[in-house]
């Protein structure tokens, strides 16, 4: 074959395989754990606050739980003997929960989302605090770190203008957040102000300013009722991370969204009877986008755990060195699918008993009564009496769900119509993205080569035609017959294989999930329409 059809195969072959790929979410974590008490001299009040516990093991269980999305996190904590002994990953990539450290790690996110928008992908950043914070007289609120105090001014001027991406996710579990990051318009309605000024302070003092950015805020009236030493870290990142995992998503379809993981929060913490263990949560959702996901499950490498005969009712899951993963109670016949670390052992404890296992990345393990062994949990006092009893004594589900959101204007309920199954996206996602390409690919390359030998074909007719010299005429025959064999055979399995890859196209496409009610709740099926 001549050179001119090697350069047309070439690029024949280079066309079938530069469709372009669909956008990827990069995930980014900003993870702040900060034990220390504020120095006196950062407005701390009269009564000096007791050093925390468990903030440092907040901060590690949530980069923990983001790395099992690839997450590029900034880990900003000092952690103690114990935590260092559960998450030795960890260790060498922790830096101190300072100023300087976030200045520097928001200068790095800022470097690494310019990249993911020239590669065309989408940032998504979890911003994490868990630690003390002070409502001081004056307009001090602030969240403390190390070397300074982490002002309201401080986060609005310096640090979320700084912060781009698709969506922004702030998580904080301090005393007094809600004062320092006003995801909601706190005090403006106070005093005699015009409709102009209300205007005005919630464009430059509330979340307003920041359309991308969502917020979930725990304001705990104590360190007492932040932490909790039968969890070994704060009780509401504990219920952020249940919710994340899956425990929340009340529609299956992978997606654990703003109003999904509020509703879980408030059915967590709602039979919680003394006040001091109950924390007071508020939800901002991104103004540009109320249905924006915290964190999209079929990007994770994580396993999956779930209960289809949902008859475990209360569950909490630890791993071997006591670390909690999740704690769910779903409704009778919700039972969802959870998301945990995969290559670690677990220790999945219900009222039916206990149950160990180590499942590994993309796992699917299906838990039944049958295999759990019985146990017993005891409490110690008032207040561990108290969570011990009233978290997660709620069911959660679709019917919690819906009753929750139904009283609240300002959420946007998940769609129940047709959800994406996650379970789908993962299992087809590796066919969508190589047998597809594969198939086109090849068609292309065939297709390219039948385009050759067809021209090279033609070209010999021609000669035969034309030709007086009877053993040039002779040669041209034999490769008019050889060419026309070649290129009908390679001509024909080319339309094969691009009729593959339309098939493949066409049924990822209609692959739908439909509702079908049950008597005790929303039963999932998934269909495929082809």
């Amino acid at each position: 074959m001549s050179t001119r059809w090697g350069t047309v195969l070439l690029l024949a072959l280079l066309g079938a395989w530069s469709r372009p790929a669909a956008a990827k979410t990069k995930y980014y974590g900003i993870v702040i754990g900060n034990n220390a008490a504020p120095a006196r001299s950062e407005g701390a009040p009269h009564a000096p606050l007791s050093t925390l516990k468990f903030a440092d093991d907040d901060a590690a269980s949530m980069t923990a739980f983001l790395a099992e999305f690839g997450a590029e996190t900034r880990l900003l904590t000092v952690m103690d003997a114990d935590t260092q002994r559960r998450y030795p990953e960890l260790v060498a990539r922790a830096r101190p929960p300072s100023l300087v450290e976030l200045r520097r790690a928001i200068a790095e996110y800022a470097v690494s989302v310019a990249r993911d928008e020239r590669a065309g992908d989408e940032s998504v950043l979890v911003f994490f605090f868990s630690g003390h914070g002070v409502d001081d007289v004056g307009e001090r609120s602030f969240l403390s770190l190390l070397d300074a105090p982490l002002t309201q001014a401080l986060l609005y001027d310096e640090i979320l203008p700084h912060l781009p991406g698709r969506a922004v996710h702030l998580i904080v579990d301090a005393c007094h957040a809600e004062a320092v990051v006003r995801p909601r318009d706190l005090n403006v309605g106070m005093g005699d102000v015009t409709e102009d000024d209300r205007a005005r302070y919630r464009a430059r003092w509330t979340l307003d300013r920041f359309p991308h950015v969502g917020a979930v805020i725990a304001s705990n009236v104590s360190a007492q009722a932040q932490e909790w030493d039968r969890y070994r870290q704060g009780v509401f990142t504990h219920e952020v991370l249940s919710g994340l995992r899956g425990a929340a998503d009340v529609n299956g379809d992978g997606r654990v969204e703003y109003s999904e993981l509020e509703a879980f929060l408030a059915a967590a913490n709602r039979s919680v009877r003394d006040d001091r263990a109950r924390p007071s949560v508020l939800v901002r959702v991104p103004a540009i986008d109320a249905r924006a996901p915290l964190v999209n499950l079929a990007e994770s490498n994580a396993a999956r755990l779930r209960d289809p005969a949902g008859e475990l009712g209360r569950v909490f899951i630890e791993d071997e060195f006591g670390t909690p993963i999740l704690e769910m109670f779903g409704e009778n016949g919700f039972s969802p699918e959870v998301a945990v670390p995969p290559g670690h052992r677990l220790f999945v404890r219900s009222a039916q008993g206990d149950l160990s296992l180590v499942p590994q990345a993309g796992e699917r393990v299906s838990l039944h009564a049958a295999d759990f062994r019985q146990s017993t949990l005891a409490a110690r006092g008032s207040l561990d009496a108290s969570l011990l009893e009233g978290l997660f004594a709620i069911p959660f589900g679709p019917v919690y769900y819906r009753g929750y959101v139904d009283a609240r204007a300002d959420l946007i309920p998940v769609s129940f119509e047709r959800p994406v199954d996650s379970n789908a996206a993962t299992d087809h996602g590796h066919a969508r993205t190589i047998a597809e390409p594969i198939a086109f690919g090849s068609a292309g390359l065939l297709l390219g080569v039948a385009t050759g030998f067809t021209i090279d074909a033609l070209s010999s007719a021609h000669t035969y035609n034309h030709t007086t010299l009877e053993r040039q005429a002779a040669e041209s025959k034999t490769r008019f017959e050889r060419d026309r064999v070649i290129a009908v055979a390679t001509g024909a399995v080319g339309l094969a294989a691009a009729g593959l890859g339309t098939w493949l196209e066409l049924r990822h496409s209609q692959t739908t999930l439909a509702i079908a009610p049950g008597p005790q709740g929303a039963a999932f099926m998934l269909r495929h329409a082809f």
